[in-house]
């Protein structure tokens, strides 16, 4: 009698593991379904051509820096990003639902103002055709405004339907 009641307690929990294991393989049918939704609303599949373009617009942060830093520069007391956008274009080919190659044209501006103690600082100011180049002690105020065009070349990795990373080279032009 003792048996039969650990035979009835083990053969019910297989039936439930077994409910639950089914029940498992409904969801992740579901979820997979689900994905490949999303992937066909946010782009491209297996069951497509796998090529198209995306138009960006955005806003850029930041500023630029030689690296190391010069050990002239003794301090920074001013750092301000002006800010600036950024436009363009990128076309791309997935070669299946993850892997792919992607190129493209954008168009950028940005800017930025930095105030700086000095010390035996190499500069050279012009004025026209006059030239003054010498070593400087003291505050350093840098204005920088910059436009160019970017191309880049990336191999990209669709991490989820609206996830991508873009690994690969860019070449920049500034006007």
């Amino acid at each position: 009698m003792k048996h039969l009641k650990y035979i009835l307690i083990f053969a019910l929990s297989s039936a439930t593991g077994t409910l639950q294991a089914q029940d498992l393989k409904e969801l992740m049918k579901e979820n997979r379904e689900n994905r490949e939704a999303n992937y066909a609303k946010w782009g491209p599949t297996s069951d497509h051509d796998g090529m198209g373009y995306v138009v960006r617009a955005g806003f850029v942060l930041g500023g630029t820096t030689p690296l190391p830093l010069p050990k002239e520069i003794r301090k920074i007391n001013e750092f301000a990003p002006k800010g600036g956008f950024s436009l363009g274009i990128d076309g791309y080919k997935y070669f299946n639902t993850r892997w792919g190659l992607s190129t493209g044209l954008r168009f950028f501006m940005q800017g930025m103002r930095t105030g700086a103690e000095v010390k035996n600082y190499n500069m050279a100011i012009v004025m026209g055709e006059d030239v003054v180049e010498g070593r400087f002690t003291g505050t350093d105020i840098t204005e920088t405004r910059m436009t160019g065009f970017t191309i880049p070349v990336t191999a990209t990795y669709r991490v989820g339907a609206r996830w991508t990373f873009n690994l690969g080279p860019y070449v920049s032009y500034w006007i």
